[in-house]
């Protein structure tokens, strides 16, 4: 690979021209027009964030992108565009960059999400950073806004994508567990209702750490989640569960890349959400107390995912 083909297949993939974009890229800096930016920067690195042992090019190449939409998501923004900063090791071919190349094109169009720049440089591990620029409404809804009895809600489903990170790694039945392989493959993220929920709640962010983790970004000190006596747990969880013998309530909360939504809103409001949106559901309530997780009135021993911590 040269940087020639790297800049080939960019150009054939990605379009340099987009609604908000005024000078895509080709140049030293590109510029685009908008009233209010919403930004975020991911790393996506081999070995730290996945695996070629059972990532393929085109998973990575939506994964990278997806995981920066679900920002965007999380503060309400409609995507505009994105760099891509990519290391390239020397035993990956042509054939694995345009696999990637097109997965990640296919979901920037899918959003009209323009490529305007970034950067290219060997390396020993594959590694890509993405930066994402998005056009935020009139409500940026941030975190720590909580107060005691508001609800703490969750879209999408939590816990699946650790266990497709399980079966993966202990090399599983994969035919048992479909969901949970898509979901950490191919996460799901919630840009239609983040815009939505933009303008109704008070907090709001993306779970990428698990909620035992990020609970502690939402909510303000002194406040703690009071967990729903009946949490939603995916079957495939539950049959995981059996089989690795772990409590499957401590492992959906600490979870780990699930990229839904976890928000705060007041109680009146709430019900008109679960009219708007079908796959949201109410995890808990807000309490006064040392910021964590209840069950009932004992605080739960979580840990949640960190990089720097090894994994168990």
């Amino acid at each position: 690979m040269q940087e020639e083909d790297f800049l080939y297949l960019i150009d054939k993939f990605f379009p340099n021209i987009g609604a908000r974009v005024i000078i895509g890229r080709g140049h030293d800096c590109a510029l685009v027009q908008s009233d209010k930016l919403a930004l975020s920067s991911d790393l996506f690195l081999e070995n730290a964030h996945f695996s070629l042992n059972y990532f393929k090019p085109e998973d990575i190449g939506y994964k990278a992108l997806a995981i920066n939409l679900s920002d965007l998501a999380a503060c309400g923004a409609k995507p505009i565009f994105f760099l891509l900063n990519l290391i390239w090791p020397p035993y990956l071919d042509f054939n694995f960059a345009q696999k990637m190349f097109v997965s990640m094109s296919l979901l920037a169009k899918q959003y009209n999400l323009t490529l305007i720049g970034g950067d290219l440089s060997k390396g020993e591990r594959l590694g890509i950073s993405i930066t994402i620029g998005g056009e935020c409404s009139q409500n940026f809804p941030g975190r720590k806004k909580a107060n005691p009895g508001d609800i703490v809600f969750v879209i999408g489903e939590i816990g699946l994508s650790k266990a497709g990170l399980l079966i993966l790694q202990e090399n599983l039945p994969k035919k048992d567990f479909p969901l949970s392989i898509k979901a950490h493959l191919r996460p799901k993220f919630y840009l239609k209702e983040g815009r939505f929920l933009s303008s109704q709640v008070k907090s709001m962010l993306d779970i990428s750490d698990g909620i035992a983790k990020d609970i502690h970004r939402l909510l303000p000190a002194g406040l703690g989640l009071k967990l729903e006596p009946v949490i939603p747990i995916n079957k495939e969880i539950i049959k995981l569960a059996k089989l690795k013998d772990f409590d499957s309530l401590c492992f959906v909360l600490e979870g780990g890349e699930d990229y839904g939504l976890l928000g705060v809103i007041e109680k009146h409001l709430f019900p008109k959400i679960l009219s708007k949106i079908p796959n949201c559901w109410q995890i808990g309530s807000v309490i006064k107390g040392e910021t964590g997780i209840y069950k009932e009135k004992t605080k739960l021993n979580l840990q949640g995912f960190d990089h720097f911590v090894k994994r168990k």
